[in-house]
């Protein structure tokens, strides 16, 4: 198999079903009140793909950090593109990074990355280094690289040179190119930032997944779930501490993939 990064979208189960209509009526809003505003269609319409994705990136994200309960996924999925279209834009590279990445530790396929995937994984950290925040994530994901091989399951220790690499990549990447600038805090921001990370921290792992490998039927490793969810809380916490506002408001669908997850957690046990 050519990847072992992909998971497979089988619009038979009701959590895909939810992720591609929320990603469908996020783009359908989007350009619809864009319209209704007086923007061109082409504005309009990038608008609407960018809540689009944020939908998306959002539901994708927390069925990685709760595979065992899709209600998380369908929580982010609806959350994401209504704070995305209060706070500003999702910087979709940086949250690329973050996902892929989640999903490397948390290894929700039940197969270690192929050799093209380690190819992919530079390109991505030099796509996502156009930016501060990107670059951030960029660093995490070669340390996630890094990290997948000291994880249980792992083999190959070719993956280091990966982890070089993608350091070396982003950081030349964003050397050539013009960082975004910052935005201001609002309180309002900073408050749900604040929860987010709050909400990230305190969640725990009360009983073994019962979910299974995509690509390979075996149970999730309870280890490897925990792992994922802190590295996700302590990127997103870097990037909003070094950057501020920009890596914030870039970042809302994954602080709403943490809200959702600790939310469903908390009302479920």
């Amino acid at each position: 198999m050519l990847t072992h990064l992909a998971r497979p979208m089988n619009p038979r189960y009701r959590s895909v079903q939810v992720g591609l209509s929320a990603t469908l009526t996020s783009w359908l809003f989007g350009l619809g009140l864009g319209l209704q505003q007086g923007d061109g269609l082409g504005v309009a319409a990038s608008r609407a793909s960018n809540l689009a994705l944020s939908a998306f990136l959002g539901w994708a994200l927390a069925r990685e950090l709760d595979p065992d309960d899709p209600s998380s996924a369908t929580l982010a999925a609806v959350a994401a593109p209504i704070l995305t279209w209060w706070a500003g834009p999702t910087t979709v590279a940086a949250m690329a990074a973050l996902l892929i990445l989640t999903r490397l530790v948390a290894r929700t396929t039940g197969k270690a990355p192929t050799g093209f995937d380690q190819v992919v994984l530079v390109i991505l950290g030099l796509w996502a280094s156009r930016s501060l925040s990107g670059w951030l994530l960029a660093l995490g994901l070669s340390f996630a690289v890094a990290r997948d091989v000291r994880l249980p399951g792992s083999t190959s220790r070719l993956q280091l040179i990966t982890a070089l690499a993608i350091g070396f990549a982003s950081t030349i990447s964003l050397a050539l190119s013009t960082p975004a600038p910052d935005r201001d805090w609002t309180v309002a921001l900073l408050a749900f930032t604040a929860i987010a990370l709050l909400s990230g921290a305190t969640l725990r792992i009360t009983r073994p997944p019962t979910s299974t490998g995509d690509l390979t039927g075996s149970p999730l490793d309870v280890t490897r779930i925990r792992s994922a969810r802190r590295h996700v809380v302590m990127l997103c916490a870097a990037a909003c501490l070094v950057l501020g506002a920009s890596a914030a408001v870039g970042l809302v669908p994954a602080l709403a993939a943490l809200v959702a997850t600790r939310s469903r957690q908390q009302l479920t046990g």
